[in-house]
């Protein structure tokens, strides 16, 4: 895992309020600007499709701050 990564990971990791998952969603967008190569899902469309189907598959059905930041860190990569 590149540095990039790490900080995303750490971001989604840290999500404990609405502060935190702004937080992540920086790092979010910070990593798609330096790293589009690296998403599978690299369109708003592929994304929104991918995260579609993480959470149509997902067994969390409590609403969280976290729970969102893991839908959307999910959603770069889900097939």
């Amino acid at each position: 895992m590149d540095d990039d990564s790490n900080e995303l990971h750490d971001a989604l990791q840290n999500i404990k309020s609405r502060s935190d998952f702004e937080a992540f969603m920086n790092a979010l967008v910070k990593d798609y600007t330096e790293n589009k190569e690296t998403w599978d899902n690299d369109t708003l469309k592929s994304f929104l499709e991918a995260l579609h189907g993480f959470n149509y598959n997902s067994e969390n059905d409590r609403p969280s701050w976290k729970a969102f930041g893991e839908m959307l860190y999910a959603a770069r990569l889900y097939e």
